[in-house]
């Protein structure tokens, strides 16, 4: 993931903005040396809140791995399970999101949550883009 991630973030790409779905204590932002990205984290307002006290907490060796190498690093708290399908697009754009700009979207560690619930899988695929719905389902049942 982290080659996929530099590949898409070139200047040649042009893509500036990588928004990391339910990434938990994921740490891409404090690794790669990414420094004109803006790095938004979506998750649980817990986890971004665990993530941030770990990072402060990090023992002096690890200090270099508590400082984003990226441009920023903006948590967006909310329940992308319950919540993302009605709120995240608006969501992102209050905390700096620029649509009519590249996104990335990293979706490394949730897909496994969507597995049960169908529905909330096609409308979280329909809102990043897909022309038709997946998993099955006619877009009058989303």
């Amino acid at each position: 993931i982290d080659d996929v991630i530099r590949r898409h973030c070139t200047p040649a790409r042009g893509i500036r903005q990588v928004v990391s779905i339910n990434g938990g204590l994921d740490s891409r932002a404090y690794r790669l040396n990414l420094p004109e990205v803006s790095w938004f984290d979506v998750d649980l307002f817990d986890v971004l809140e665990l993530q941030k006290r770990l990072l402060e907490k990090a023992p002096e060796a690890l200090r270099a791995y508590s400082i984003p190498r990226v441009q920023s690093v903006t948590p967006v708290g909310m329940d992308v399970l319950a919540d993302a399908p009605h709120y995240l697009r608006t969501a992102l754009e209050k905390q700096g999101v620029d649509f009519t700009r590249p996104v990335l979207y990293v979706f490394e560690a949730c897909l496994y949550n969507f597995e049960a619930d169908r529905r909330c899988r096609a409308k979280l695929a329909l809102l990043f883009g897909a022309r038709v719905p997946p998993c099955g389902l006619r877009e009058d049942e989303i």
